[in-house]
């Protein structure tokens, strides 16, 4: 387990294991730092800072002398991606039809939603350092809010509305990554239409006249769309996360692959 206290020590520790690693090794660790991130939600944030740290200090390995070097920023995304996935598939399993199951599964399907946005949160920190790539990033937010597509007329078809936790998901991860997305173009795209789909969203009524969403979905939509209305004053700064890490102050680095 990573502290503030003990960063700049398990940081150091691991560069120096990665620098002599080979690449069953180098993805062991950061499949570690990725399993860690997801599930210690009170320090993701420093687990983020360690991937930044040592991708900052050991951004190639060279997994055989014959091959061309690798990048641990590519081992990263393609494991963060894997982990994503495997919490999708869990999510969408059926239940059980039987009673005395279904209180279980009930239970275990709460947990495997805290996961999911333990998970999220970890990928949004990842990506406020520019340590995953904007389309993986871009694919996530699209895929939270499918199959939900807005009509010119401003509404969302009946039976096309997003999974009410997904939308709870959605909207954290916004709150986190909605100012990095503004600077791109296609990021910007992309929380045009969440946004619009939000708007259709928090007012959608199911045919027998109840709301489609609970309170809490419904707070969770229009805080994202008045924090982007008013310049996401309380998400975190870009560039005040690019550079944690090891004393608070990691330097830019050639090594991070945008």
């Amino acid at each position: 387990k990573v502290v503030p206290n003990t960063m700049d020590l398990v940081a150091g520790q691991l560069s120096k294991e990665l620098n002599a690693a080979n690449e069953q090794e180098v993805k062991l660790i950061i499949g570690l730092i990725v399993k860690r991130g997801f599930v210690d939600t009170g320090n993701c944030k420093i687990y983020a800072d360690l991937a930044y740290c040592l991708i900052c200090d050991v951004p190639k390995f060279k997994p055989n002398i014959r091959w061309e070097p690798l990048h641990v920023q590519s081992v990263l995304g393609d494991i963060v991606q894997a982990e994503y996935a495997s919490i999708q598939a869990s999510l969408a399993s059926g239940s059980s039809e039987e009673p005395s199951q279904q209180d279980t599964e009930q239970r275990c399907q709460s947990d495997m939603q805290e996961a999911h946005i333990a998970a999220l949160r970890f990928i949004g920190h990842l990506f406020i350092r520019e340590l995953m790539i904007p389309s993986i990033v871009l694919q996530i937010v699209e895929g939270l809010l499918c199959p939900a597509t807005v009509l010119p007329s401003g509404a969302v078809p009946s039976g096309a509305e997003p999974e009410e936790h997904n939308v709870e998901c959605l909207s954290r991860l916004l709150l986190l990554i909605g100012p990095t997305l503004e600077h791109l173009p296609a990021g910007k795209a992309v929380l045009a239409r969440t946004c619009n789909a939000f708007r259709a969203l928090v007012g959608q009524m199911r045919e027998d006249g109840h709301a489609v969403y609970g309170k809490r979905a419904k707070f969770a939509m229009r805080d994202v769309l008045n924090s982007r209305l008013k310049g996401w004053p309380a998400s975190p700064s870009v560039a005040g996360q690019r550079g944690r890490g090891r004393g608070q102050g990691v330097p830019r680095t050639g090594g991070l692959r945008r």
